[in-house]
């Protein structure tokens, strides 16, 4: 992998942080589902593991929880946009 592709790896994984981080605190979404978006986070923020595996831990994870009928439904979007970005991440390297 080229220095030039982690880089923007790793930029999409911090747009993702970006995203994440108010989800955490939206009172709106069940509090079993911010602590596994809490975890996520942590994973992603976990610079010691390559960025397609946190990026397909990540997406798998959210899948889970995009799956929950207890998520407000613009939350569900929001979380498939990110699923999205990481998926690019993951087919590329």
């Amino acid at each position: 992998m080229s220095a030039s592709s982690k880089l923007e790896d790793e930029k999409k994984i911090e747009q993702v942080i970006q995203q994440l981080t108010p989800l955490l605190a939206n009172k709106g979404i069940p509090r079993s589902l911010r602590n596994m978006l809490k975890e996520t986070l942590d994973q992603l923020q976990d610079s010691s593991v390559s960025p397609a595996i946190r990026a397909a831990n990540t997406v798998s994870v959210l899948e889970e929880i995009s799956q929950d009928p207890n998520i407000p439904s613009h939350v569900r979007v929001l979380i498939w946009n990110m699923m999205s970005l990481l998926e690019t991440i993951r087919e590329t390297s």
